[in-house]
């Protein structure tokens, strides 16, 4: 888990450009935005579902829980962040294609927050999701 310190600020929600690929053993998420505040931002793993709060340009915020279609080994994903993008490195828990990014269920798909709406970016980091 990568999390810094959210401070009580009124923001307004909104969605970045997002790309993701793959390779055999990881998948990239990279989330696209301008003036990321990385102090108020956060991503969280578990082994299916990443979570994450970027604030940027002051007082915009990008949300989004992934249900991701895969499982992942959350100590070997990392996050980094540089002034263009933030790429989410997900270390694959086993060498095997994904068909997609996320596992949408039939009755959540229309909701923004489950299925990948978009993303952002932070700093210049390199961080790990797992903790220690």
């Amino acid at each position: 888990m990568w999390n810094r310190r959210r401070m009580d600020i009124k923001s307004d929600l909104v969605s970045c450009r997002q790309d993701w690929h793959q390779t055999s053993s990881q998948v990239v998420v990279t989330i696209y935005s301008k003036n990321p505040l990385p102090a108020l931002s956060s991503v969280t793993a578990s082994r299916t579902v990443i979570d994450v709060h970027i604030m940027f340009e002051g007082d915009k915020v990008f949300q989004a829980k992934l249900d991701l279609w895969g499982v992942i080994d959350v100590q070997k994903s990392f996050v980094n962040m540089v002034p263009t993008k933030v790429e989410i490195t997900l270390r694959k828990a086993s060498p095997m294609t994904w068909a997609k990014l996320e596992h949408c269920l039939p009755s959540v798909k229309s909701s923004a927050h489950l299925c990948l709406s978009g993303i952002v970016y932070t700093g210049i980091f390199l961080v790990h999701l797992g903790g220690s």
